[in-house]
């Protein structure tokens, strides 16, 4: 019994420690850099919409931000833009600015679309 309950607290911990995204080192909490981010284009980033229950994550300066739980981002909109979209353009025009990022955790980053190279062994000739 007493094994499981260990267990379970052990359990408990790893899943704890793999969700969270700050690290504690000398009792201070430190946030994940940039390099660290997942890398995310904007058809991956479109997904995260904020609809039907799906979390809601919009993108400024190739930082992506997590605006699921933000009040203004109800339903994933927000005063004419979306959810699931990079809004860098917008943003520097909103009377807030930028200032409301620094309350968001950065879940991502905006990397280019893959591009497709038709080049294949076969068509090489010599």
């Amino acid at each position: 019994m007493l094994f499981r309950q260990r267990l379970k607290h052990v359990c408990f911990a790893v899943v704890f420690i793999s969700l969270t995204s700050i690290v504690f080192a000398n009792d201070q909490a430190v946030l994940p850099s940039v390099d660290t981010l997942v890398g995310m284009t904007l058809s991956d980033l479109a997904k995260f919409d904020g609809k039907d229950g799906r979390k809601a994550y919009v993108a400024v300066d190739s930082i992506i931000y997590e605006v699921t739980n933000v009040k203004a981002w109800k339903n994933g909109q927000h005063n004419g833009n979306k959810a699931g979209t990079d809004v860098t353009a917008k943003i520097s025009k909103a009377p807030h600015s930028k200032k409301p990022l620094k309350k968001l955790n950065k879940v991502g980053k905006l990397i280019p679309e893959p591009t497709s190279d038709n080049t294949s062994i076969d068509t090489v000739k010599n």
